[in-house]
């Protein structure tokens, strides 16, 4: 005889279900009921209002072909402002195809609690597309914020399966520690181990710069950086990521087909480590804005005429620099694979978007409207100048 469920077997199943990612059938086994019942209350739970569902597009279960011919459809803004910074890209660019996605992010409002609302539904929006161009890649690159962080975390709330648990992918974080702040849950290590947990169902195939400096601090001379490096080269695994392997294998840098990253607003380049970086530079924030345009995975992207300038500001960088952002997203153009995603959102980034973009070191762009609309506007010649 079949037993009288209860309002606890409703709420159980349905913390099973959305908190634990449980199946039906699981569900039915722990409480002893059929699937057909579990269905039934999970549908009571969400009429009575403590469960929540949300629909998704699993882009997984389509070819590549047909899914860019679904997102140019349904996204033809972003078809047309590729066209747009193709148009107006440097030699530089030649050989890297420009995908761009727009997504909501609920509103243009900038206050904290507002922000931290569009983050998370722009986060909820990105995470299959970001999921699928992962899945595709063997080696990955992973840089540190907040933008990139809501994404991940997505995964993890949205139950994503370990789908590359047989052939795992390799990811690595680019840049160290930024000092003096408690960023931790932001870094590039902790995201990049977040992702492997998360893709591969495990944390052996991330590495960590824990133990290094995102950027040396001032102070130093030119001889106890040259010494400080060398004691940062000692580390094995920032070795392995911009030296080489101790099998003797080429530098995970130098293999990497993918990089998730977002990029500074053109007031804060260095996100993080802004401070830490204008007390380098030895030069006020605004010298710094004249001379830097933002930066992209940490890497500075200098303005016109301020090359050297910035050169030497990179001297105190210890993570991946431009030219090997350029060479992923060049080499991953050629193999057809994911290459440079950036992730972005707000009309505050949108000089230095459209910059990386011109420059050739993007491959993915993911934005939200605001951020469009910005783009838009530099693309037109209204308000940029380089």
């Amino acid at each position: 005889m079949r037993r009288k469920t209860t309002l606890l077997d409703k709420q159980t199943a349905a913390f099973m279900y959305a908190a634990q990612h449980r199946s039906q059938e699981y569900i039915a086994d722990i409480l002893g009921i059929s699937q057909s019942v579990v269905s039934r209350l999970l549908k009571d739970a969400e009429t009575e209002g403590f469960l929540e569902t949300s629909v998704r597009f699993l882009s997984r279960k389509v070819n590549p072909e047909r899914m860019r011919e679904i997102e140019v459809r349904a996204s033809p803004r972003g078809m047309q402002l590729a066209q747009k910074l193709e148009a107006v890209a440097t030699g530089s660019s030649h050989g890297v195809a420009l995908h761009v996605r727009i997504l909501p992010s609920a509103s243009y409002a900038t206050s904290p609690a507002a922000w931290t609302h569009r983050l998370e539904h722009f986060g909820a929006a990105a995470q299959e597309i970001v999921k699928a161009l992962l899945l595709d890649a063997s080696v990955v690159g992973v840089a540190w914020g907040a933008t990139v962080a809501t994404v991940i975390h997505q995964f993890q709330v949205s139950g994503v399966t370990t789908a590359r648990a047989d052939s795992p992918i390799q990811f690595v974080p680019l840049m160290g520690e930024p000092l003096g702040n408690a960023t931790s849950r932001f870094s590039s290590s902790r995201l990049a181990i977040d992702l492997d947990q998360s893709l591969n169902g495990g944390s052996e195939n991330s590495l960590s710069l824990a133990l290094v400096p995102a950027l040396i601090p001032q102070g130093f001379s030119p001889v106890e950086v040259k010494a400080i490096r060398r004691l940062i080269s000692h580390v094995r695994s920032y070795q392995d990521i911009f030296g080489g392997r101790e099998d003797g294998g080429a530098p995970w840098v130098a293999c990497l087909d993918a990089i998730i990253t977002s990029v500074s607003t053109a007031e804060r380049p260095l996100g993080f480590d802004h401070d830490n970086l204008v007390r380098t530079a030895k030069m006020s924030r605004t010298h710094l804005g004249d001379a830097v345009v933002g930066d992209l995975c940490g890497a500075l992207i200098p303005r016109k005429g301020h090359e050297d300038e910035v050169r030497g500001m990179s001297e105190f960088w210890t993570g991946i620099g431009l030219a090997q952002i350029r060479d992923c997203a060049l080499r991953s153009s050629r193999q057809g694979k994911s290459g440079v995603i950036l992730l972005a959102l707000g009309r505050n980034k949108s000089r230095v978007v459209f910059e990386a973009a011109r420059q050739g070191l993007v491959n993915q762009l993911i934005i939200d409207q605001d951020l469009a609309d910005g783009i838009e506007e530099i693309c037109s010649g209204l308000v940029y100048t380089v």
